[in-house]
């Protein structure tokens, strides 16, 4: 469709509507309908958003980073074993950043799981030396094995396997987001259908007079395609506020109920433009379904 026939059309269907659709009770339940739907596909397409911006964080922020714990054997001092650790760590091609964590950090990074620093006094806890690392040059693997036959009781975790995890269920969780907007986008579609059909069931006498009054079926079709935009406008924009008034929710819940455990929603601008720009869709969708409707019924009828 040309823009100027696009225009045409946007024209047509904002012109006067002839047709008495807002007094039957068709599509009394079509806003409502519309709000239930547009709600799921909301939070739908949220969730998709925020688990992919979350896996992109992932890998950014893991990608060539490792952990390497030494843990207390009771052979050997613990200070020393960590010292030669770094010592074969800075000295392999490729190692950016080795740097040991006190003990005090430590407790701090495991405060959210296990509580006050204090209650960790008495458990046997590992030595952690945070490093940074090329991934083109080193080979985690063999590093893995120099260090465990080094350094007693010294293990090299690296931080890629626990991101391939992450995006494999972040791209799962995405897949299942989408499915679920195509269904609504199809749940919707066949509401309107019902709707229209009622419709054109209830007003035929009207039509055919209009018919016969020399009224096109472009002029029949636009109408309930019209009266179907607005439907969808007004049942969009309040499934929408419920759903985004539900996300702001969820994500300071979230927040203030398990900080630092759970990832927040962070959603950048151009996400809630998208999430907004719904509602239009939605109710172009349903109006563009009407037209649609009419036209292949008005059809059969000739």
């Amino acid at each position: 469709m040309t823009p100027a026939r696009l225009a045409d059309w946007w024209l047509r269907l904002i012109a006067r509507n002839d047709l008495p659709l807002r007094g039957d009770d068709t599509g009394r339940f079509l806003p409502w309908v519309v709000a239930v739907m547009v709600f799921l596909a909301t939070l739908s397409f949220a969730a998709a958003l925020a688990v992919g911006a979350a896996a992109n964080r992932w890998q950014h922020d893991l990608s060539g980073s490792a952990t390497v714990q030494i843990a207390d054997t009771g052979t050997g001092s613990l200070d020393a074993r960590v010292a030669a650790a770094l010592d074969l760590l800075r000295r392999t091609p490729g190692i950016r950043r080795a740097d040991p964590i006190s003990p005090q950090a430590a407790a701090e990074l495991l405060k959210p799981w296990l509580g006050n620093a204090a209650a960790l006094a008495d458990l046997p806890m590992p030595r952690l030396i945070d490093v940074a690392f090329d991934t083109y040059q080193v080979d985690t693997v063999t590093l893995g094995r120099q260090l465990a036959a080094a350094v007693p009781g010294a293990s090299f975790d690296d931080h890629r396997r626990w991101v391939e995890g992450l995006a494999l269920i972040a791209r799962s969780i995405m897949l299942v987001a989408t499915v679920v907007v195509v269904l609504v986008a199809g749940v919707a579609a066949l509401s309107v259908i019902f709707a229209v059909r009622s419709g054109l069931a209830v007003h035929r006498d009207v039509i055919e007079v209009l018919h016969l009054i020399g009224a096109h079926d472009d002029y029949i079709a636009n109408s309930f395609a019209r009266h179907t935009l607005w439907t969808g406008l007004r049942g969009g924009a309040i499934g929408s506020l419920l759903a985004i008034g539900s996300l702001i929710a969820l994500s300071h819940v979230g927040r203030d109920a398990a900080p630092g455990m759970l990832p927040g929603l962070q959603l950048e601008t151009l996400d809630w433009v998208m999430l907004v720009l719904i509602v239009p869709l939605t109710a172009l969708l349903a109006a563009a379904t009407a037209r649609a409707t009419v036209l292949r019924a008005l059809a059969r009828l000739i």
